[in-house]
């Protein structure tokens, strides 16, 4: 839940208890909805307004929205994130579609993500797929920002995050700390810290290493944090689009 912008909580207009925001989402290649609410102040009924969907069109679409969170930064931001990334490896290694198909589980919804753009995979040649879609656009952390009492949002992918299958990810009090789920089997647990408190443009990516200690009530874990590398938002975002 959100707070609307323009009427902090516990404030009224026209008779109505301030509305909130909620973001939620279908279980679909690229659906994202944002629900304004009316809440009755006597016994807290919630009441829908309006349903929009969020515009993704600027990064190339919302892959496979998972869990969310609202970071202590910002209280009108949805924390949302991608899981089950598609494989830039195989996509990278791959010199047609069937190749890229017999390597890749996430294929078949990079099939479905590209007729968004009109393209059928399997028709059209290889290098017209690759300057259409891009698995480097997918399997990341994102913001949807609220910015006006209408519904307009303001959204971004976080390349800094690095591309994993999210299952959320959430900022600690400092507001610089990051941890992020990694949704699978033999996946990782990662962390992000901010260059700047609140600023997701600039940071370092961290993985887990554990080693257990002890198998007593559940087991004890020493971790190590190892550092996997320093991102800029800018920097990354060009990467991607320059070698597409």
């Amino acid at each position: 839940m959100l707070r609307c912008p323009a009427c902090p909580p516990g404030r009224t207009r026209g008779g109505r208890h301030c509305p909130s925001q909620s973001c939620a989402f279908t279980p679909a290649t690229s659906t994202k909805q944002l629900a304004q609410l009316d809440q009755d102040p006597t016994d807290g009924t919630l009441t829908p307004v309006w349903t929009k969907p969020i515009d993704f069109s600027a990064w190339g679409g919302v892959w496979v929205p998972c869990a969310g969170s609202v970071p202590p930064f910002n209280s009108l931001i949805h924390g949302g994130t991608e899981e089950y990334e598609p494989s830039g490896l195989c996509w990278d290694l791959a010199s047609s579609w069937s190749e890229y198909a017999a390597c890749d589980t996430g294929a078949t919804s990079m099939a479905r993500m590209a007729t968004y753009f009109g393209l059928d995979v399997t028709a059209a040649p290889w290098d017209e797929v690759k300057a259409t879609i891009d698995p480097y656009e997918y399997g990341h952390g994102w913001t949807a920002e609220i910015v006006s009492e209408e519904g307009d949002v303001n959204v971004t992918k976080w390349y800094t995050m690095g591309r994993l299958s999210y299952e959320i990810w959430y900022t600690m009090p400092d507001n610089k700390t990051v941890y992020m789920g990694d949704d699978g089997t033999n996946c990782a647990f990662y962390k992000f810290v901010m260059d700047t408190p609140g600023d997701l443009s600039s940071g370092t990516m961290y993985g887990a290493k554990v080693t257990q200690t002890s198998d007593v009530a559940g087991g004890s874990f020493d971790v190590e944090w190892v550092m996997l590398g320093v991102g800029n938002q800018d920097e990354l975002v060009a990467l991607v689009y320059e070698v597409r």
